[in-house]
This record gives C-alpha cells, structure tokens and sequence, in this order.
C-alpha cells in the first residue's frame, strides 16, 4: 500500500535465550513479538519495533485498506508450571492488539480486547495461536479472528469473531467446532476464483487438556470452511455494531 507497495511482512518474536517457558520468564528475559519485512521480494529482510508489551507472541496481522496493519498477539502473561499457579487478573486471558501507521516498523495504541479471549492454557492463561485474515473487500476492513472461546479453561469450543472496523470492535461471533479446538489460521478465497466468498479455517482438532503428554489416536488437522453470511447468523457480542449495509 502506498509507498511501500509490495512490502512482505510477517509476525515474528524476539525471543533472549532462557530455558523457561515463556509464561515463566522473568520481566527481563520476557518474550515480545514483532515483525519482520522485506521490501526486495524476500532477498532481505528487517525487524520491526518490538510489540508495546512483553510476554506475547505467535501474532497474526493484516494489512488494512488505508495502509495501516492491524497486529493481534497472543499473551502468555499467565503460567506454565503450577508450582508458579497464582491467581490470574482478568485481562490476562484476553488478546492484545495494536496497529501500526508506518507499514510495520512501529507499534502504536496498544489494547487489550475485552471481546477477544485468549484461547484458555489448561487453566493457566498462557494463551493460544489464533488466526487472523482480511476479507478481500475492497474499501472495507472486515477482519475474522478465531480462536477458542475458552477463557481461562481448557482449549475448546472453536470459534470466529468479526470485526467490520479493522479491529476496533468485534460485533459478532460463532461457533465453529466443539468441543475439540486448539490452534488456528485462516485464509480467504480470492476474488474471480472459485474459491471467491469463501473462508478457509485449518484447525487442531483435539482433546484439551494440555496436561497430557499424548494426543488421542483420533487427534487430526481439520479444515472448515465458511462465508460471512454464515458467520452473521452468529451470536451478537455486544462490542460494537453489525454495518446496516450487510443486513
């Protein structure tokens, strides 16, 4: 977009050397996502800003239609090992957001959602990879999230938010898979292809409970896939308002 038309740009994470899990880190060795962008077709790449906050990683980001980058980043502000078990504050079960006004070298207004759950860690609140993608639509910034709908619980109940203002609100989700789920990335049909309208959800689909060293013999990769129209049959959030133009 713009002047930095054709940029490629990934979600990354800075991550100093230690042998915590990143939950258990200390606030100097704490984990922090970023980016990294190339703007020769990938023969070089550069590291963006950190992320305003620590202790987060595994985002995804999105490209908005006025050249801003929308950035959703898990929160592993919680814990792994239960000998650290202590009682969690609420937003550190919700995913952190930010947006970027220079193509994604800096990170700016950081929130953390209050809509957006952070996909459960076996109680712990370590968080959860979910995906992130952009209707293409031309002129509108129809974000789908998804993730599990889990909280502070274990990884289930598969589930999609839309946003129809590049992430400010999140009026509306549904349920996609229960009650197996855990990570999630999603991708969307291109336009004058069969595949136009469509959204594509690749997801694990598995048992939750994170404290198990094995996976059920039944434990796969599953694919869903979706359009908006489906998604609007959902359930209202209360965080902010479906557009009139898509009723």
């Amino acid at each position: 977009m713009g002047e930095k038309k054709g940029r490629l740009i990934v979600s990354s994470t800075f991550r100093p050397n230690a042998p915590e899990h990143p939950s258990d880190r200390s606030p100097l060795k704490a984990i922090y996502s970023c980016a990294v962008y190339s703007d020769d077709g990938g023969v070089s790449w550069q590291i963006s800003d950190l992320f305003p906050e620590g202790y987060t990683e595994e985002a995804a980001l999105a490209e908005l239609s006025d050249g801003r980058i929308y950035y959703n980043s898990r929160s592993c502000s919680g814990y792994y090992d239960e000998s650290l078990a202590r009682e969690l504050k609420p937003e550190e079960v919700m995913r952190r957001e930010a947006w970027s006004y220079d193509y994604g070298h800096t990170w700016e207004d950081l929130n953390i959602s209050t809509v957006l759950p952070d996909g459960g860690g076996a109680d712990r609140g370590y968080g959860l990879k979910g995906g992130l993608v952009r209707l293409p639509i031309k002129n509108h910034d129809i974000l789908i999230f998804s993730n599990t709908d889990a909280g502070l619980g274990p990884r289930e109940d598969l589930t999609v938010w839309a946003s129809f203002d590049g992430g400010e609100t999140w009026p509306i989700k549904r349920l996609v898979n229960e009650p197996r789920g855990a990570y999630s990335s999603l991708g969307a049909g291109r336009p004058g292809t069969p595949s136009e309208g469509m959204v594509y959800m690749l997801f694990e689909d598995r048992f939750a409970d994170m404290r198990s060293k094995t996976l059920p013999p039944d434990a796969t990769m599953q694919v869903a896939r979706f359009n908006l129209s489906w998604i609007l049959e959902g359930e209202l959030t209360g965080n902010g308002n479906v557009p009139d133009w898509l009723n």
